[in-house]
């Protein structure tokens, strides 16, 4: 009988860790304040190469600006528009019919990185600055 509660409150122990640690697919909760900043699009693949740069800057009342540099033209592209945050959902908003507009699940949240990918896509080779996009913080 001794030998069998000690087996029962090893099992009841492994059952609670199992249940509480954290998984992957556990959806990233990040706040405007978070998300506030200047982002970079940025990939660590040789597959991907970007021909420019693109730059987000968020700030905590529902508005962002992103910044486009085409590095064959030499020119920068300005836009402002809105946003919505809820939890792991981005929506931003364009002048664009609601239907059209961007989508997103934050996927990957750190303070100095972050990854989106579009709503209704997987990541897969050749989606990349489309369905998923990646993201370092901006250094100033």
């Amino acid at each position: 009988m001794k030998k069998f509660k000690h087996w029962f409150y090893a099992a009841a122990a492994v059952a609670m860790l199992s249940t509480t640690a954290c998984s992957d697919d556990d959806p990233v909760i990040i706040s405007a304040a978070q998300l506030e900043g200047d982002w970079y699009e940025c990939y660590d693949t040789p597959l991907f190469q970007m021909d420019g740069l693109v730059e987000y800057t968020f700030k905590t009342d529902g508005t962002y600006k992103v910044s486009v540099y085409d590095v064959f033209s030499d020119q920068t592209t300005l836009t402002s528009h809105s946003y919505q945050l809820n939890g792991d959902l981005l929506v931003l908003r364009t002048e664009l019919p609601a239907a059209l507009r961007d989508s997103f699940q934050i996927v990957k949240y750190k303070p100095s990185e972050m990854a989106w990918q579009r709503i209704g896509t997987t990541y897969s080779l050749g989606t990349l600055s489309s369905d998923y996009k990646h993201f370092k913080r901006s250094q100033e």
